[in-house]
């Protein structure tokens, strides 16, 4: 996380930008779903509920993008699964990790390489094909709801945007408006079913 912070400016000067996202594509497809959302959102588990049923991992937390002929391109960006105890305990492949995390004493989260439980589990760059943006509610059943793209561009900006870099916003901007019509976006309400979330996200990618 250090050097991707250190880097980012680097990197935008090269048209490449850092989102802070978990991003993800399915073992039988070419378009990856960013998934998008602060701290408690559902974001990691909902990214492992993919790695569990077969999905390829572009990156934890910063994927890097950058434009592509259509659309835009999202990146691999290596770094470990970083997860409460509770999230891994949701999945028998992680369910391990959990044990351990509960007997270690002042970290709340834990984390371990990917391709320690998925050996084949990362893949290299795709397309974005959807943005999700996650959100934990009280209801028996997921819920997905399309967002219109400035919706989804204002939702994108605090995960995306780094104010400060003034000299790169026109292009940043400009970088996340062209991700906004390529990709779809939606509203995931989630529900405590994790083994459905697969199903969801694949409605997601369905071609439009």
């Amino acid at each position: 996380d250090l050097i991707a912070i250190a880097l980012s400016p680097h990197l935008r000067r090269r048209g490449l930008f850092l989102i802070h996202a978990f991003a993800a594509v399915p073992a039988t497809a070419t378009g990856a779903a960013l998934i998008v959302g602060g701290i408690g959102a559902g974001k990691t588990t909902t990214g492992l509920a993919l790695l569990a049923a077969g999905w390829r991992l572009l990156s934890n937390d910063s994927p890097i993008l950058r434009a592509a002929e259509a659309g835009v391109e999202a990146l691999s960006y290596p770094g470990l699964l970083a997860a409460y105890p509770d999230s891994f305990a949701r999945f028998p492949a992680t369910a391990h990790l959990a044990e351990a995390g509960r007997a270690g004493q002042g970290r709340p989260k834990i984390t371990a390489p990917a391709e320690a439980v998925w050996p084949e589990v990362w893949a290299e760059r795709a397309a974005c094909a959807a943005i999700v943006f996650p959100q934990i509610e009280a209801r028996t059943e997921h819920a997905i709801e399309p967002l219109p793209p400035p919706e989804a561009l204002r939702r994108l900006l605090p995960h995306a945007v780094e104010q400060w870099d003034k000299a790169m916003l026109p292009a940043h901007l400009a970088l996340l408006g062209e991700l906004v019509r390529a990709a779809p976006a939606f509203r995931l309400r989630l529900g405590p079913d994790v083994s459905a979330l697969p199903e969801v996200f694949a409605r997601c990618l369905e071609p439009r």
